[in-house]
């Protein structure tokens, strides 16, 4: 058995590294198997003030949230890059529609004053095209539809967890 030093604030339990043991409020005696994992205030709770091991179902269940929270931010990784990247395809170029794109398309749509007025465009490949305002509207419109379609299935995907 060794002795895990722990200083109880509140409602955590902390536990500390032996040299600051005089710091503590609490002491428990665990096995050296539990002693050696049981470092993070996380597998402490405090029952009436003081602090007790949590159960191995409670660190179990503490598990399962810890890895859906890891598959939600790796989802979320996998959705910023994909708008990140984003691109669609309108009378045969490819045109990004990246979020940080479509401020270029709201500024250019207020500027163009008809459908016929046109303005030449950097595509995907950093080659350039003539489109009017109808085009920059229709290519605007797709990029939104492109992104709700990635962001839809995040949400499915977060939902599926």
């Amino acid at each position: 058995m060794k002795i895990r030093y722990i200083q109880v604030i509140g409602d955590i339990a902390k536990p500390l590294v032996d040299h600051k043991a005089n710091q503590a409020t609490h002491q428990l005696n665990l096995t050296n198997a539990k002693y050696d994992a049981y470092v993070n205030y996380t597998y402490f709770k405090v029952v009436e003030g003081a602090p007790v091991a949590k159960t191995k179902e409670e660190l179990d269940a503490m598990a399962v949230i810890a890895q859906k929270r890891n598959a939600k931010q790796a989802l979320r990784e996998e959705r910023d890059e994909k708008l990140g990247t984003s691109t669609v395809t309108y009378d045969g170029s490819e045109f990004q529609t990246r979020p940080s794109d479509l401020i270029n398309f709201t500024t250019m749509l207020t500027l163009l004053q008809n459908d016929n007025d046109s303005i030449v465009w950097t595509l995907a490949d950093d080659s350039e095209k003539t489109i009017t305002k109808a085009d920059l509207q229709a290519i605007y419109l797709l990029g939104l539809q492109a992104g709700a379609m990635i962001d839809k299935e995040y949400r499915d995907a977060v939902r599926a967890l």
